[in-house]
Order: C-alpha cells, then structure tokens, then sequence
C-alpha cells in the first residue's frame, strides 16, 4: 500500500510541476504553430527580438549589457524558421528528413514586396 502511496504522490507532484508554465513556454505557444501526425510535422516559428530577451532573462545566462547589445543586432531583422520534415518510424526509430520548402515559403514585408530570405551557408 505504501509503494501505491509513494507513487500517486510522485505522480500528482509530477502533474503539478509540468503545469507551471514560465513566460518563456506562454510566449512560444503564442509565436510558434506546430502540425504533426505519424508521418510529417510542419513547424512556423516567428522569432521576435521579445522572445530572447524574455528567454535569456528567465534562465539568467546574460547580463543586462550582453541583452542590450544582441537586442541592438537584432532590433533590424524579422526572425521566421519553417520547416517542413518526414518522420519515418517503421523500424521503431524516428527516422528524421527535411523537405526542401524555400519554393514554398513566401515573405512580404510592410509595404507588399516580396522578401528574399537569406541564402543558406
């Protein structure tokens, strides 16, 4: 009976501890949209220069004058990871391959012109 105890009390503290969302996850639900099933996953992530500063701050690993000056290097750009991937898992190991979508994404800026993004390197 007390194995049985310990283990809905591991598992509750568990379930409690993974609801407490940091500002960091309530952002990325907000930026990022995710669409998965067995086969493919397709993933939009907006990145705005909010989201590092936001991120940084949270696990402490910058200091106030290191944050000033990648918000200073970012301040210029828009931030938009796409990916389009197949996830093969019929030999029981997930079997990751990107799909080449630089055709199918299209960036426009404020004015309606078409945006190139950068070349890959």
């Amino acid at each position: 009976m007390k194995k049985y105890a310990l283990l809905l009390l591991l598992c509750c503290g568990i379930l409690s501890f993974s609801q407490e969302k940091t500002q960091t996850d309530r952002m990325i639900e907000e930026i990022q949209q995710v669409k998965q099933n067995q086969t493919d996953m397709k993933l939009v992530w907006w990145i705005p220069t909010e989201y590092w500063e936001v991120a940084l701050q949270e696990n402490g690993s910058i200091t106030q004058q290191q944050l000033e000056y990648l918000k200073e290097l970012l301040n210029d750009y828009t931030i938009v990871a796409a990916g389009d991937y197949n996830l093969d898992s019929e030999s029981g190991v997930i079997n990751f391959s990107v799909n080449d979508s630089s055709k199918k994404v299209v960036f426009y800026g404020l004015q309606d012109q078409k945006v190139t993004p950068l070349k890959e390197s």
